[in-house]
């Protein structure tokens, strides 16, 4: 879905091309940077079905956030120079975070000072039942807001309605 959503739609419709640019970092006990500012081409649409096919990586271990959004704001932070375009942070997890005890809402309400209104958050909550602690993801929305980012949190749905 990420694939079709982020790339695929977009770049049929003309919204999204070669000079906007995806990273995506994984967490585990460190950060991992999968992809490093791919242009948004087909190439990215396959590279994004590869990790969704688990092709590229597997789950697994500890979800540590701090590395990752670490990793995610040195990204941000690269493509800074153009003082004009968006940025997003899509972040997902399935639950609370394994190096409890971080700064993850500061470290978000960093980034959102920093960029403002040009930055968007995306905190999406993947888990099997709804019994999932996932207030750190809504504190780190409701940071990200207090600095004037366009923020959210979501859940996955198998409603029909949420199904395309």
């Amino acid at each position: 879905a990420v694939a079709r959503d982020v790339v695929a739609g977009p770049f049929r419709r003309g919204e999204r091309g070669p000079s906007d640019v995806v990273s995506v970092v994984t967490m585990g006990d460190v950060a991992d940077v999968r992809i490093r500012h791919e242009p948004t081409t087909w190439v990215l649409y396959n590279r994004l079905a590869d990790l969704a096919e688990w092709t590229a990586a597997r789950p697994g271990g500890h979800g540590n956030y701090m590395p990752a959004l670490d990793a995610a704001a040195g990204l941000l932070g690269i493509g800074a120079g153009n003082g004009r375009c968006a940025m997003a942070l899509v972040f997902f997890s399935d639950g609370r975070p394994s190096d409890a005890g971080g700064d993850f809402a500061g470290a978000v309400g960093r980034l959102a000072a920093r960029f403002g209104r040009r930055l968007s958050v995306t905190c999406i909550g993947m888990a099997r039942g709804c019994s999932e602690d996932f207030s750190v993801l809504h504190e780190m929305v409701e940071e990200a807001r207090r600095y004037g980012s366009a923020a959210r949190f979501g859940a996955p749905s198998l409603e029909a309605g949420a199904i395309s």
